[in-house]
């Protein structure tokens, strides 16, 4: 998905990704990683670190993202700028 992200965002845009899946959580990181992107901040638990992130990362939920929750599934976030 980079390439397609990095044809339609200009140089330096910022991607972000919040998912309960923890699989696509290391797999983003592990991509970062491998092509050198500049990780801003990241979290395998979004709920439990509220008050180092921004806030419109709990106020707006996704309906699987309440799902999820309630499932007692942890939700998790990667900030990284794409070059």
């Amino acid at each position: 998905f980079l390439s397609r992200y990095r044809n339609i965002m200009k140089p330096g845009g910022v991607l972000h990704v919040k998912t309960d899946s923890v699989l696509l959580h290391e797999s983003t990181l592990a991509t970062a990683a491998a092509e050198n992107l500049e990780v801003l901040i990241h979290t395998a638990d979004v709920y439990g670190d509220k008050e180092k992130l921004d806030p419109m990362l709990t106020e707006i939920q996704t309906t699987y993202e309440k799902r999820f929750l309630a499932e007692g599934k942890k939700i998790t976030y990667v900030k990284m700028v794409l070059h």
